[in-house]
């Protein structure tokens, strides 16, 4: 018995009573009908029943099977109403899809920890090198590390365009201006900050370029690396959900408070 031979019958027993209800109609009204309705044995095996229904809808002609038709209007709205509350029946595809898109899921995270934990293991010997202690030198002091109300923590690289490789114009313009700008939020309400007077500012273009650059890649190598492109435009968003996403994103969780952090 299968799935299609079920249907098949359901589909063919309707169309049955569909014709035997239509020539009692027809009698009861002293109305003709064309409909010749044939004889069938009166006791079948349900092999039997599928092969008579196969025959029969080879001489109808009934080559579509529609289950909806089978259904009376009280029959059609319980089912669909059954639908609607109710998961359908996994088919062996369906575990198959869903084991499939789990062990890709697995590989993809075994590998991703593994090459992670090597590179950031190999990136921080090179925080003791001279180099990238010449380059935290360099870059000590800029505007882009305002550590004010709102923005400090370990979450500060992701709350203004400083450290946003997305926005190197923004952040070029704060080094060279010695001007710190950037959005805090305050029980849901941005405010703007500027923050200027403690930084050096009127610095050239291309001293500004080489001092910003060198503070970057030394914060690449850290443990908190920089946040990914454009965090920081998400989180001046207003919607709270991309707020959250961005601080998520960079591995920080936001504070559980009735004000933003």
């Amino acid at each position: 018995m299968t799935d299609d031979e079920i249907e098949l019958n359901l589909d063919t027993q309707a169309r049955r009573l569909s014709e035997l209800d239509d020539v009692i109609s027809a009698a009861l009204n002293d109305e003709h009908t064309p409909i010749a309705l044939p004889e069938s044995p009166q006791r079948q095996s349900y092999e039997e029943l599928t092969t008579y229904n196969q025959q029969l809808r080879a001489q109808r002609g009934w080559e579509f099977i529609d289950l909806n038709q089978a259904l009376t209007g009280p029959q059609r709205e319980a089912w669909e109403n059954w639908l609607t509350k109710h998961r359908l029946g996994w088919r062996s595809t369906d575990y198959l899809a869903v084991g499939a898109t789990g062990l890709v899921g697995l590989l993809c995270s075994c590998f991703d920890s593994t090459i992670d934990g090597a590179v950031r293991n190999h990136l921080k010997k090179l925080t003791d090198t001279a180099m990238v202690q010449k380059w935290e030198a360099a870059g000590k002091r800029l505007p882009i590390d305002y550590m004010g109300p709102g923005f400090g923590g370990r979450a500060h690289r992701v709350k203004s365009a400083g450290h946003d490789i997305a926005r190197p114009v923004e952040a070029l313009r704060q080094v060279i201006q010695g001007e710190f700008r950037g959005v805090r939020w305050v029980d849901g309400v941005p405010q703007r900050v500027v923050e200027n007077g403690v930084f050096r500012g009127q610095i050239p273009v291309t001293e500004a370029a080489t001092r910003l650059a060198q503070h970057l890649l030394a914060d690449v190598i850290t443990p908190m690396s920089l946040p990914m492109p454009g965090m920081s435009l998400l989180y001046e968003n207003d919607s709270k959900a991309l707020h959250d996403f961005a601080l998520h994103a960079y591995g920080v969780s936001p504070v559980n408070r009735s004000g933003w952090v």
